[in-house]
């Protein structure tokens, strides 16, 4: 009997204490913050009020990671991109850069090892984009339905990763309806 407690009580050290599951994705959210804070925006308050406002637009029918996945699996399924009124604080995203090279940066001075990074949410999805023949619209969000669930969808990172880059989407095929 004590054996199997010794046993039960290592088990849960080994693995209990082994982090988060979204290690590498709680550092790149990180990240994230001090590249918005270094700009004067809370990145919370920023992503609330962009999440309200894609609510009103309907784009999402609430702020769960399920109406994220589902707006995913629309566009895959070959739908398109909402138009959206233009809202007073998207042009901070594109002022503000966080794209491959600031995550590469982020990731390489956490000093992550391969097995944490592998097994990352964040690695399988970049994973699955390099099976990706052309990027598009609908692969991107296939991309991310294969990959994603409504749970990493609920996850900071993920969810700052969604709604910023819906807004450069919209920017780039100039579907803003402006007031």
């Amino acid at each position: 009997m004590k054996n199997i407690l010794k046993i039960l009580l290592l088990s849960i050290l080994t693995y209990g204490c082994s982090g988060s599951e979204y290690q590498v994705e709680d550092e790149l959210y990180n990240c994230l913050i001090q590249k918005y804070e270094s700009n004067g925006i809370d990145i919370t308050v920023f992503l609330d009020s962009l999440e309200n406002h894609f609510i009103k637009n309907r784009i999402l029918k609430d702020n769960s990671g399920a109406s994220k996945l589902e707006f995913y699996k629309k566009l895959a399924n070959g739908g398109e991109l909402t138009i959206m009124e233009e809202y007073e604080i998207t042009d901070s995203i594109a002022r503000i850069k966080f794209a491959e090279q600031e995550i590469e940066s982020c990731i390489k001075n956490k000093g992550f090892d391969s097995s944490t990074l592998n097994s990352s949410v964040y690695y399988r999805l970049k994973a699955e984009f390099k099976t990706v023949k052309e990027i598009n619209l609908r692969n991107a969000a296939m991309c991310h339905v294969n990959v994603l669930t409504a749970r990493d969808l609920e996850h900071p990172y993920f969810r700052a990763h969604m709604l910023s880059s819906y807004i450069l989407l919209l920017e780039r095929q100039g579907r803003f309806i402006t007031k």
